[in-house]
């Protein structure tokens, strides 16, 4: 009987030692180069500085003497915007600021929209 309660208590023990074993949580160290994190923000500063557009708004499109006419509207209405003539054949298309995100296109959009109700926003 004494052999089985050393036996059974020996048992228990393996049990007890290894749960614990198995429930520890390993923390992982990692060691990255100082030099990738250096990259990453230089990257993240030049992106904030780029002036490169990526979205316009695109007032109409149509024939050439449509397009001159909605410039000359344009042109009195918002001045400092700059403009851009396409021709796609075939017709001209007349797109207007430089968004480097869509939220600020939308913000201009919905103040020209007062006055040309068909712009819409167009990705380059």
């Amino acid at each position: 009987m004494k052999k089985r309660t050393l036996y059974s208590l020996a048992i228990i023990a393996l049990f007890v030692f290894n749960s614990n074993s198995l429930l520890a949580q390993n923390k992982a160290t990692i060691h990255q180069d100082k030099r990738i994190a250096t990259l990453t923000q230089t990257k993240n500063t030049l992106d904030k500085n780029t002036k490169k557009s990526k979205y316009k708004i695109q007032l109409a499109n149509g024939s050439k003497a449509h397009i001159n006419a909605v410039l000359s509207r344009f042109y009195a209405e918002f001045p400092n915007t700059p403009t851009h003539k396409v021709y796609e054949s075939p017709e001209y298309k007349v797109r207007v600021g430089q968004y480097r995100t869509k939220l600020e296109a939308e913000r201009a959009l919905i103040l020209i929209r007062k006055e040309f109700p068909n712009a819409i926003i167009v990705k380059l």
